[in-house]
């Protein structure tokens, strides 16, 4: 025996039935209930007529409402579904002359629950928090290229012969930017003996950076025809630290991602060369 659960949703008070599967009888009827944990509890407390493996609950899909009490109802075990709005429309016009109210809604959806249930996607919660997740990392990556370019306006006023002195694309190098973190204009950079240098790449790098690019910046930099802003060093410091903090995040986010259901159990996987991200 199972039972449907249909909860219409609002902003602050949502409305459930109950239909026992196997007499098609509604148990409980339009049952008022206020978006709060004592609403939730209410519902809760009619819910306990039946073992939870036997009670499927549905919502219609309605942006961000349904997110609290799903959550609430997934931390006490009971199996949620979620539906498309436009699907009850659907069916509230060929069962209910197109009656449409709070009460009927939730009736509506726990009669279409009892026909449909089989082929409801309840990935689509998940695929929220996975869309929120991609949303997050699409975010702090354009937040990231908008400082890098902020940074290289930076370094063009302060020691404009950088950029040419090192390798092209690496700027972001960890030994690199452990120098400019300490050191962030041409005019301080050659005031400071080259070994001290040396050591804070190689220990920033994990002695990856080389020594002879150490070098080559040290004379670029005695050379140069940028000029010393106390304000602009702040702003080189604060935007590296700033894009090494976004970095961070980035990584947590994809671990999120790499660690998702959805994305671990996709059949992508099957296709060569693709990832976690690129699946997502």
């Amino acid at each position: 025996m199972t039972y449907f659960v249909g909860i219409n949703i609002a902003k602050f008070k949502h409305v459930a039935s109950i239909l026992d599967s196997s007499t098609g009888e509604l148990i409980v009827n339009s049952l008022h209930f206020d978006n709060n944990l004592k609403g939730f509890n209410l519902l809760l407390s009619n819910l306990s007529m039946s073992n939870k493996e036997d009670v499927v609950i549905s919502f219609e899909s309605t942006a961000h409402y349904h997110l609290a009490l799903f959550n609430f109802l997934n931390e006490n075990d009971y199996r949620c579904v979620l539906v498309n709005p436009l699907q009850i429309s659907r069916f509230r016009k060929i069962s209910l002359r197109d009656t449409k109210n709070d009460n009927v809604d939730s009736r509506t959806i726990a009669c279409f629950l009892l026909l449909e249930h089989q082929n409801i996607l309840e990935e689509e919660f998940y695929n929220n928090e996975l869309k929120e997740l991609c949303s997050q990392r699409f975010f702090l990556i354009q937040h990231s290229s908008k400082l890098k370019i902020k940074l290289v306006s930076y370094l063009d006023r302060v020691f404009p012969e950088l950029e040419s002195t090192i390798p092209k694309g690496t700027l972001h190098t960890m030994g690199l930017r452990a120098i400019l973190k300490k050191y962030p204009t041409a005019k301080q950079i050659s005031n400071v003996r080259v070994d001290h240098l040396v050591n804070i790449a190689k220990k920033a790098s994990k002695g990856r950076y080389k020594e002879s690019m150490v070098i080559k910046i040290k004379e670029a930099a005695k050379s140069s025809i940028g000029f010393y802003s106390s304000g602009l060093a702040l702003k080189i410091r604060q935007s590296i630290e700033s894009l090494e903090s976004i970095e961070r995040q980035i990584d947590e986010v994809e671990s999120f991602i790499n660690s998702h259901h959805t994305v671990i159990n996709s059949p992508l996987h099957k296709i060569k060369g693709i990832n976690s991200i690129e699946i997502a």
